[in-house]
């Protein structure tokens, strides 16, 4: 069915709930969580004059700009979702490019900014609240508006619903398609167009569309109508319609909206709310607007009965007689000062300790219940900051050093395959750092650490003692640093130790070896798992008992302890020396190890959090602070511009991913922000405070909540929409924009700067990175 519908007019939306004006009114709570529930049930109304805006009370400052994180809105028109081809957020419903590129964005056809069909299949993954996929409101239509290369027929399917063809004519037209009852779900949806016809289109030879907009709405729009999300340098919210974001806002968090204009007296402002605990019920607050705002009336909600959870947001402009509504300010603020970075003095020395294979949960900075006794460490992160949330790129040791070793991400480096090598052409961590006038010195047991890949470039002395002699375990390792410390001088140096313990082969050690099993054992790993067997275990994992799978945890949490105990020797070196509060400190690993949680043994092959939860902690009290835990996301790739931070360095033009210094000072926090890694470019994981979402090559999201007791062995992509869609806007904005994507100028992926929108809007991004 091609048809135009009639305008229709702006529909009021019933209230179903009251956004309470203060944190203290929200005394119900969720009897299983500690965050506010929602003032009134579903289906509960309230007056415009009970819906009274906070007061704006001592200092305040943003963490989430909905405007500079627009890439990441969703536009609601005549009710309906809204996907503006043109826009550069259409990244976010590609799902994640895979499992290959359908949609050539941010391209231009005939004056007009579209997303040009380059497959003869092309598809989109768009998310439908409960009101917009089912019910008396649900979306009825399909609108597209299109240019077609000639004519030809259009097959549109919509998740498993097969629509009528469709035909189209050549040049630009309107297509409206009838949704059959059914074919939508709350969620996600996806939406399939297969094309019969290509052609040139915006410098592409061979196309099958130029899409502008689509509509899936309850009735399709006025023939002289078009979305907007964005006019005159604000967020705008058309009559009848608006943006929804999905947030998570921490504790004390509020909303602080300026509407601007003249014309507002017949427009009032409507926020609208559905949080994860509420079971997906909608609630809002309807806010009447002075008649004249002039530079823009200042609103603040408290999002008490959202906080500490996933919420879609919504901010839509209501009135019969109302025009729509211009947002140049909106945020989700915190009511404390704005948090600035403090110069201290910079450190004179750098140690990097790398523990490979080490496991975050092994250290009880992380998990307070673990056996495992690491005294050194614990005490260098309670005296310092440490990454509660960090993970690594990359599931094995080539690929994450590199990634360290560059600041970027492995689908830029491309040392991926099993004969790339580090190209000389990336400025590397230890040629940065000798720029400042530090030796850069480096004893590594990894053997693919090695000269040979490219991994000795840059330093003032490398040795790989697999290769070169000097020993393999922790305690050669702080043998050499302790006698280079004592040696060094008045010369600042730059230490990069790259121990091997608890990588296999595995040696037990003691004490803590009979302390972490003390029961009789009779089998073949009394005291070490050696390599032959690791290999055979980590392809027939069933071979190894319950008993020898204790035993083997036991040996491999020995060599962790036995690791810190090497790692104090160095850090009392420091204090002998007159040189340990000038010393920065940073301890990490550059991935962990699977011990059958999930039925198996090893690293590399999946993006489990027992592989790619790493520790990060920095002691360097002058700058990092003291006690400070971060509950952002970090990405230990980060470590390179940390380092260089502190030091007052350059950062490589090159670096992806940004300083932590200035997280660990407050600057960036008070809102999530994402850990990311890859294996190899087979597939990518993000997380997000508890949730993390899977992506592999077919493009299919999977997510799970790492706070429920199930963790990663149940997956939650359909009970959790709004998680799911959360975890999908970040992941998805990042993959498709990866390769010129730079912490530092764009933000990151779930939290974006004003540069990463106005970059891609203008068509002035970055290019892309590579090793120059």
């Amino acid at each position: 069915m091609n048809r135009i519908s009639p305008l229709r007019p702006c529909r009021l939306v019933a209230i179903i709930g009251m956004l309470v004006a203060t944190a203290s009114a929200c005394s119900k709570r969720h009897p299983s969580e500690g965050g506010a529930a929602l003032a009134a049930p579903a289906g509960a109304t309230s007056p415009s004059a009970s819906a009274a805006p906070l007061r704006a009370s001592g200092p305040s400052h943003d963490v989430f700009s909905l405007p500079d994180n627009r890439l990441l809105a969703h536009v609601i028109w005549h009710d309906g979702l809204a996907v503006l081809a043109g826009q550069p957020g259409i990244a976010k419903y590609l799902a994640f490019g895979r499992p290959w590129r359908t949609w050539k964005i941010n391209a231009r056809e005939q004056g007009r900014a579209v997303a040009v069909a380059i497959r003869s299949t092309s598809w989109l993954v768009l998310p439908l609240s409960a009101e917009q996929a089912s019910g008396p409101h649900a979306a009825r239509t399909l609108t597209l508006e299109l240019l077609s290369p000639g004519e030809q027929g259009l097959h549109v399917k919509l998740n498993d619903t097969a629509l009528p063809i469709a035909r189209l004519a050549a040049g630009w037209q309107r297509l409206v398609l009838a949704v059959p009852a059914g074919a939508l779900r709350p969620g996600e949806n996806r939406v399939e167009l297969v094309w019969a016809k290509a052609g040139p289109i915006a410098g592409e030879a061979r196309a099958y569309a130029a899409l502008d907009w689509l509509l899936l709405a309850p009735t399709a729009p006025p023939a002289d109508s078009r979305p907007e999300l964005w006019r005159k340098d604000a967020l705008w919210l058309a009559p009848g319609g608006g943006l929804a974001y999905y947030v998570f806002p921490y504790t004390g968090s509020r909303l602080r909206l300026r509407v601007a204009g003249t014309d507002t007296a017949r427009c009032e402002l409507l926020v609208r709310w559905a949080g994860e605990r509420g079971g997906g019920a909608m609630a809002e607050q309807r806010l009447a607007l002075p008649a004249a705002t002039g530079g823009g009336a200042e609103l603040q909600l408290d999002l008490a009965p959202i906080s500490e959870q996933v919420a879609r947001l919504e901010l839509r402009a209501s009135g019969a007689n109302c025009s729509g509504l211009a947002l140049p300010e909106a945020a989700i603020a915190r009511a404390e000062t704005a948090p600035v970075v403090k110069r201290g003095p910079a450190p004179r020395n750098v140690i990097f300790w790398m523990i490979d294979n080490l496991r975050a949960d092994r250290l009880r900075l992380y998990n307070p219940r673990t056996r495992v006794e690491t005294p050194a460490i614990e005490a260098l992160g309670r005296d310092g900051t440490v990454f509660e949330r960090s993970y690594i790129v990359g599931t094995e040791s080539r690929v994450s050093h590199t990634s360290i070793w560059t600041g970027v991400y492995p689908k830029q480096h491309d040392f991926i395959g099993p004969k790339a090598r580090l190209s000389l052409a990336w400025t590397t961590m230890p040629e940065a750092i000798r720029r400042t006038g530090r030796r850069a010195v480096a004893w590594t047991a990894n053997g693919n650490i090695s000269e040979f890949w490219g991994f000795g470039e840059g330093w003032d002395f490398f040795r790989n003692t697999l290769h070169k002699g000097g020993g393999l375990t922790a305690k050669d390792l702080a043998d050499h640093a302790i006698e280079h410390i004592r040696k060094q001088g008045d010369q600042p140096f730059f230490l990069y130790l790259g121990t091997i313990d608890p990588h296999v082969s595995w040696r037990g050690r003691q004490p803590w070896l009979d302390r972490y099993d003390p029961q009789p054992y009779q089998g073949k790993y009394t005291t070490n798992m050696m390599g032959p067997d690791w290999d055979r275990l980590a392809g027939n994992p069933e071979r190894a008992s319950a008993r020898d799978r204790q035993r083997i945890a036991a040996i491999y949490d020995s060599t962790v302890s036995f690791n810190d105990q090497q790692l104090g020797r160095v850090l009392q070196a420091l204090t002998e020396r007159g040189v340990a509060e000038q010393t920065m400190i940073l301890i990490t690993a550059d991935h962990g190890e699977e011990l059958w949680e999930h039925g198996r043994i090893g690293h590399g092959g999946s993006l489990r959090e027992t592989v790619v939860q790493v520790p990060l902690i920095v002691h360097y009290p002058p700058l990092f602070g003291r006690g400070v835990r971060v509950r952002e996301g970090a990405e230990v790739i980060g470590a390179m511009a940390t380092i260089l931070d502190a030091l007052g360095g350059s950062i490589p033009e090159a670096v992806q991913v940004a300083s932590l210094l200035p997280l660990s000072q407050g600057v960036g926090r008070g809102y999530p922000r994402p850990a990311f890694a890859s294996q190899y470019e087979l597939a990518h994981t993000l997380r997000l405070e508890d949730y993390k979402v899977w992506v592999g090559g077919k493009g299919e999201p999977r997510v799970f909540d790492l706070g429920a007791p199930s963790g990663e062995r149940t997956e939650v992509t359909t009970a959790r929409p709004l998680a799911t869609r959360w975890l999908t806007d970040a992941l998805g904005t990042l993959l498709i924009y990866q390769d010129r994507w730079h912490q530092s100028r764009w933000g990151v992926a779930s939290n974006h700067l004003p540069a990463l929108a106005d970059d891609l809007e203008r068509g002035r991004m970055p290019a892309p990175i590579a090793a120059r």
